[in-house]
């Protein structure tokens, strides 16, 4: 699946598919980020035996999460993303008329 979007002169633009079948990994993927973290291996004291016993465990840890977290970015479609974004518009309008 690609997540491309379609370029229309008179109307905008818009997704070339539904919501319900774009995953988050699809636009991750479509954005193609080389990594999902940012660098949390420090080398500042790369001689420091406690800075290479943190980052060999971090290195690890981040490469199961890697592996794991685009089967569950597989999982979400963007209409749930969607969903779930009306869903807290909703609460936070309701909240703010009820405040009044």
């Amino acid at each position: 699946m690609d997540a491309r979007s379609e370029c229309h002169p008179e109307s905008g633009g818009g997704l070339a598919e539904p919501l319900k079948n774009i995953a988050l990994l699809d636009v991750y993927c479509t954005v193609r980020e080389p990594s999902l973290f940012s660098r949390l291996v420090s080398e500042d004291h790369s001689e420091c035996l406690v800075e290479q016993a943190v980052n060999a465990r971090l290195a690890a840890t981040l490469l199961e999460a890697e592996a794991v977290l685009p089967k569950k970015f597989e999982m979400v479609t963007i209409a749930m993303l969607a969903g779930e974004f009306e869903t807290s518009a909703l609460r936070s309008k309701s909240s703010r008329a009820g405040n009044k």
